[in-house]
Protein backbone atom coordinates (compact mmCIF):
# COMPACT_ATOMS: atom_id res chain seq x y z
CA UNK A 1 0.00 0.00 0.00
CA UNK A 2 1.30 3.44 -0.90
CA UNK A 3 1.91 5.98 1.80
CA UNK A 4 -0.84 8.45 2.59
CA UNK A 5 1.31 11.38 1.52
CA UNK A 6 1.86 9.87 -1.96
CA UNK A 7 -1.88 9.31 -2.33
CA UNK A 8 -2.66 12.87 -1.22
CA UNK A 9 -0.09 14.27 -3.62
CA UNK A 10 -1.46 12.17 -6.48
CA UNK A 11 -4.98 13.41 -5.74
CA UNK A 12 -3.77 17.01 -5.77
CA UNK A 13 -2.02 16.47 -9.12
CA UNK A 14 -5.16 14.81 -10.52
CA UNK A 15 -7.31 17.78 -9.54
CA UNK A 16 -4.75 20.26 -10.89
CA UNK A 17 -4.50 18.33 -14.15
CA UNK A 18 -8.30 18.34 -14.57
CA UNK A 19 -8.47 22.08 -13.91
CA UNK A 20 -5.73 22.74 -16.47
CA UNK A 21 -7.58 20.68 -19.08
CA UNK A 22 -10.73 22.71 -18.42
CA UNK A 23 -8.78 25.97 -18.73
CA UNK A 24 -7.24 24.75 -21.97
CA UNK A 25 -10.71 24.00 -23.38
CA UNK A 26 -11.99 27.42 -22.31
CA UNK A 27 -9.06 29.18 -23.99
CA UNK A 28 -9.57 27.14 -27.15
CA UNK A 29 -13.25 28.13 -27.21
CA UNK A 30 -12.39 31.84 -27.06
CA UNK A 31 -10.45 33.98 -29.49
CA UNK A 32 -7.18 33.71 -27.54
CA UNK A 33 -4.43 32.60 -29.88
CA UNK A 34 -2.15 30.93 -27.35
CA UNK A 35 -3.21 29.00 -24.27
CA UNK A 36 -0.90 29.81 -21.33
CA UNK A 37 -1.47 26.45 -19.62
CA UNK A 38 -0.51 24.37 -22.64
CA UNK A 39 3.13 24.04 -21.57
CA UNK A 40 2.20 23.01 -18.02
CA UNK A 41 -0.15 20.14 -18.93
CA UNK A 42 2.56 17.66 -20.09
CA UNK A 43 4.67 18.29 -16.97
CA UNK A 44 1.71 17.74 -14.62
CA UNK A 45 0.73 14.63 -16.57
CA UNK A 46 4.25 13.21 -16.29
CA UNK A 47 4.40 13.79 -12.53
CA UNK A 48 0.94 12.28 -12.09
CA UNK A 49 1.98 9.17 -14.01
CA UNK A 50 5.05 8.80 -11.80
CA UNK A 51 2.97 9.15 -8.64
CA UNK A 52 0.34 6.70 -9.85
CA UNK A 53 3.09 4.16 -10.54
CA UNK A 54 3.81 4.17 -6.80
CA UNK A 55 0.16 3.52 -5.91
CA UNK A 56 -1.06 -0.07 -6.40
CA UNK A 57 -3.78 -0.46 -9.03
CA UNK A 58 -6.31 -1.75 -6.48
CA UNK A 59 -5.81 1.40 -4.39
CA UNK A 60 -6.52 3.54 -7.47
CA UNK A 61 -9.78 1.68 -8.07
CA UNK A 62 -10.91 2.41 -4.52
CA UNK A 63 -10.17 6.14 -4.69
Amino acid sequence: MASASVELLANAYRKTFCMLIVLHRIFNATTMTKCPVLSIIPRISKKLNCLQAEIPYTDLLLS
